[in-house]
C-alpha cells in the first residue's frame, strides 16, 4: 500500500505540478489527489472499504471465541464507521454537509446572533458538525484499541493520529489558504518563494494513517486466527 501510494503522488506531481505541457484537464484530473472521480479517490475508497471488511472478519472471530461478551460488537460498529468513510470519501458527504449548513444555516445568520459568529469561521463548514463528534470517538478508539491490540496498539493510534491531522488539521487550513482550482498554495518563508501543495500532503496522510492502521487489525486479526489453531500437546 505504501509502494501504491507513494506512485499515486509522484503520478499527481506529473501531472498536475506543470512538468509536462499541454496535459488535457480530464487527465490531469485523473490522478490529481484531491478530485473526485480519480484514481487517488479509487484507491482511497477501496482501502477504507478493506479496512471495513477486516474489522467484519476480527467481528466475526471475536464472536466466534466469546459469544456474550457484548464488547464484540464494537468491531462491528468500526466496521459500518470505516464503510461509511469510505461512501464519504467516493460521494463526498462531508463537502455537502458543509454546503447544506452554509446554504440553510448560516446564509440569512443576523449580525450578533450565535450562527453569525459560526459563520465567521475561517474555513470548510463541514468542520463545524464533524470535529465535534470526531475528537470524543478518536479518544475512546484510541484508549479502546490501547487496552486491545497489544503490540499493534502503536501502528492503529499512530496510524489515528496520522490520519486526523491529514483529514481535519490539513483539511482546515486547506479550506483557509487553499484555491478553488485545488493548485498549489505560493508561499513565502524564510527568505525563500515555493509553491506548497497542502492537497497531497493532506490526502497522503490520510492514505497513509489508513494504511497504519489495517497493519494493525491485520496482525490483530492473524492473532486471533493463532488463538484458535489447536494445540500440538
Amino acid at each position: 500500500m505504501l509502494i501504491s501510494e507513494a506512485l499515486l503522488a509522484l503520478l499527481h506531481i506529473i501531472f498536475n505540478w506543470g512538468l509536462i505541457s499541454s496535459i488535457p484537464k480530464k487527465i490531469s484530473r485523473l490522478f490529481h489527489v484531491d478530485r473526485e472521480t480519480s484514481l487517488p479517490t479509487w484507491f482511497s475508497v477501496s482501502q477504507l472499504t478493506l479496512l471495513a471488511l477486516i474489522l467484519i472478519l476480527i467481528f466475526s472471530l471475536e464472536r466466534y471465541r466469546s459469544v456474550h461478551s457484548r464488547s464484540n460488537w464494537l468491531w462491528l460498529i468500526f466496521a459500518a464507521g470505516a464503510l461509511f468513510l469510505s461512501f464519504d470519501e467516493f460521494a463526498e458527504i462531508h463537502e455537502k454537509v458543509g454546503s447544506f449548513v452554509g446554504a440553510y444555516f448560516f446564509d440569512d445568520a443576523k449580525q450578533g446572533t450565535f450562527l453569525y459568529m459560526l459563520k465567521q469561521f475561517p474555513s470548510y463548514y463541514w468542520a463545524l458538525v464533524y470535529v465535534p463528534i470526531a475528537v470524543p470517538i478518536g479518544i475512546f478508539l484510541g484508549v479502546y484499541f490501547w487496552h486491545t491490540l497489544g503490540p499493534a496498539r502503536s501502528w492503529a493510534i499512530g496510524g489515528m493520529v496520522i490520519f486526523l491531522i491529514g483529514a481535519v488539521v490539513l483539511d482546515y487550513l486547506e479550506g483557509r489558504y487553499g484555491n478553488s482550482g485545488h493548485h498549489r498554495i505560493a508561499m513565502d518563508m524564510f527568505g525563500m518563494h515555493f509553491r506548497f501543495d497542502i492537497f497531497l500532503l493532506e490526502e497522503l496522510m490520510e492514505m497513509i494513517g489508513i494504511t497504519m492502521i489495517i497493519n494493525a487489525f491485520l496482525h490483530h486479526l492473524s492473532n486471533l486466527i493463532l488463538a484458535m489453531q489447536p494445540s500440538d500437546h
